[in-house]
Parts: C-alpha cells; sequence; structure tokens
C-alpha cells in the first residue's frame, strides 16, 4: 500500500494503467482521480510512471508504504475493516482519493521537517510515531466517508475501483 499526499505542487502518475492527478487545492474532481491525496493497493508487481514537467520545482510530497495486512488487525466484524476489504484491501490498484484535514497536513510538513534531525535513531521514531498518526487521519477519514459515492468535501473521500505487498511499512519523503 503506498500514501502519497501531496503538500504543494501537482503530479501525474500511473500504476500499471492506471493514471492519478494529484495537486494542492484541485478545482476539479474527474476519472483521472485529481485529489491531493491518494492511498493505492499495490498486491503485485506495478510499473510505475511519472510525468515530470519542466519548470516544476514546487513539488513537495509524502509517501508513506506500508504492508496492507497492517490495516487487517483488530476485529474482523469492525464495520471500517470489512469495507477496507471490500473497497480497497482485496483488489490489486485499488485507490482511494481525498483531501487530507489541516491536522494530516501538519504532520506530513513535520515528517518533512525530520531530515534535517541529526540523530538518526530519533529521526526514525519521529517518523514512525508521524506516520501512525498520518494514518490515524486517514482512518478517520474513511470511517465517516460514503461509501461508494464520489465526494468533493475535505473530511470525504472517493473510492476508484481497479482492478507486491511491501514488507512492512516505510515513511519517505520528497522535496525539493
Amino acid at each position: 500500500m503506498i500514501l502519497t499526499i501531496v503538500l504543494s505542487g501537482e503530479v501525474h502518475f500511473a500504476y500499471d494503467g492506471s493514471e492519478h492527478v494529484l495537486k494542492v487545492n484541485p478545482q476539479r474532481q474527474s476519472r483521472a482521480s485529481t485529489a491531493q491525496a491518494l492511498a493505492v493497493n499495490l498486491r503485485r508487481l506495478t510499473v510505475f510512471r511519472r510525468q515530470i514537467r519542466r519548470g516544476e520545482r514546487d513539488l513537495s510530497k509524502v509517501q508513506l508504504m506500508f504492508n496492507p495486512d497492517w490495516l487487517r488487525r483488530g476485529d474482523s466484524n469492525d464495520p471500517l475493516r470489512r469495507r477496507l476489504e471490500q473497497h480497497l484491501l482485496g483488489q490489486h490498484l485499488a485507490s482511494i482519493a481525498w483531501q487530507p484535514d489541516e491536522q494530516v497536513l501538519a504532520l506530513c510538513r513535520a515528517l518533512l521537517d525530520l531530515r534535517h534531525e541529526p540523530d538518526r535513531l530519533r529521526r526514525s521514531l519521529q517518523a514512525e510515531n508521524l506516520a501512525h498518526q498520518v494514518l490515524w487521519g486517514l482512518s478517520g477519514t474513511l470511517s465517516s466517508c460514503r461509501w461508494g459515492h464520489a465526494n468533493r468535501s475535505a473530511s470525504r473521500a472517493r473510492w476508484t475501483r481497479q482492478r507486491a505487498p511491501l514488507p512492512g511499512w516505510k515513511p519517505t519523503w520528497i522535496s525539493p
């Protein structure tokens, strides 16, 4: 599972034939999954393609990579877990696009700021803590969304159904 959150700029990318556009403050929602954040379930090897445009130097994003099984922990009768398994976890390239709230964006900025932390252990522990908080923010969005319906609200998510798990999870940050 890869969770990508754009803090500034715009990025066009695809996993196999599944194309996505992420940008800050999207003006329109489209079939191309225009949003500011996206979670994609990668269950097998996938071709990744990214379009880079000349002069685009203001791209700042955070990516969290984690094993989808991490979201299956807990009670199998939990409604959120059942929804995740039905809409996201069971299908290769299934995705959810959404607008993260200010709290999640602040956590992402804090993740990016960790690149200045000189102590490797401290940086690693802080990154793990912040990444868990970002995932907690995503889970709050998912638990309040109306499943199966596109919604443009900042507190709602949109599922995209499209037909190699990553070991553990690992936060990565990319910034200019």
